[in-house]
């Protein structure tokens, strides 16, 4: 009996510590672009948002020269629209965590398109410079957020490599395609500098789509 019960105790013991060191817990799948079926709404809103955002950020070079005359200003004080952007980016890295932690991605897919249109709509009635050099500010501030959240939301899906150099060349048709629409506007159409941003003014919405699916 006393040969048994030694024999029964390396048991107990393997017992016992299987119950003090559980097994890891389970990985989670990554997600998927296409799964389930309301991330390909959120892949595509965020590649609009890219397309926006790359327009946004070329079109200014090309219309400097047509702001110089409409603003009877030189050069180096109309180039301060290349540092606005720059401010607005600025501020977004400052906040987006605070944004992140008390409104999610949610709040994110509202204050960025938000910001945008905020800026096309201010550029849309050809303000005083100074006012036009704020606005701008509001656009940058936009696509740092943009910018921040769906890389990171891109970046965690499977085959990110990919779907992120998709991303950033969607980005890149827009820095190609903006400049080209507003030169086309101004010198073909004969129309003002400005118009050019009633066509901007409907590219925000679709972050609504992100929004409305994903998680804070």
């Amino acid at each position: 009996m006393a040969t048994a019960t030694m024999e029964l105790q390396p048991h107990a013991a393997e017992e016992l510590q299987a119950e003090e060191n559980p097994p890891p817990a389970a990985v989670n799948a990554m997600e998927r672009w296409n799964q389930p079926r309301s991330n390909v709404y959120r892949t595509l809103a965020t590649f609009w948002t890219f397309l926006v955002m790359g327009a946004n950020d070329a079109v200014y070079g090309a219309l400097i020269p047509y702001l110089e005359s409409y603003y009877s200003l030189n050069y180096t004080v109309v180039s301060l629209i290349f540092l606005s952007p720059l401010v607005g980016y600025v501020m977004a890295a400052l906040l987006n965590y605070r944004i992140h932690q008390y409104m999610g991605q949610r709040g994110v897919a509202l204050i960025a398109p938000c910001s945008h249109l905020i800026s096309y709509v201010v550029n849309c009635v050809h303000p005083p410079y100074p006012v036009l050099v704020i606005s701008f500010i509001f656009a940058g501030f936009g696509n740092g957020l943009g910018d921040s959240a769906w890389n990171a939301w891109i970046g965690n899906m499977a085959n990110a490599n990919e779907l992120l150099g998709l991303l950033h060349g969607v980005y890149g048709v827009g820095a190609v395609l903006s400049p080209l629409a507003a030169t086309s506007i101004i010198t073909k159409a004969k129309l003002p500098w400005y118009y050019f941003y009633y066509i901007m003014v409907y590219g925000p919405g679709p972050d609504e789509k992100v929004k409305d699916g994903e998680r804070c």
